[in-house]
């Protein structure tokens, strides 16, 4: 589920990302090639998730009256702008 992939983002980034980086044991091309673009990625999700998450609420809890393709239509631009300043 997004729930689960969001979490385990989570994981990656504080058991991780974030020690690996304090400790300086990697360079930045080594980083870049491991971790990718896991920060902006975890951003994307988590928002995609909350979007989720609240047109589930909004609809009563009927998948079938969320608005699922306007909160995938909002996470391509939100995605389009992450490619954009990267």
């Amino acid at each position: 589920t997004e729930r689960a992939y969001v979490s385990d983002l989570n994981v990656i980034t504080q058991t991780f990302l974030t020690p690996i980086k304090k400790l300086n044991v990697l360079t930045g091309p080594d980083m870049d090639t491991i971790f990718c673009n896991i920060v902006e990625i975890g951003k994307v999700n988590r928002e995609l998730l909350g979007n989720l998450e609240k047109s589930l609420e909004e609809a009563g809890g009927d998948y079938a009256k969320m608005l699922t393709g306007q909160i995938f239509n909002d996470v391509v631009r939100l995605t389009a702008r992450f490619a954009s300043s990267a």
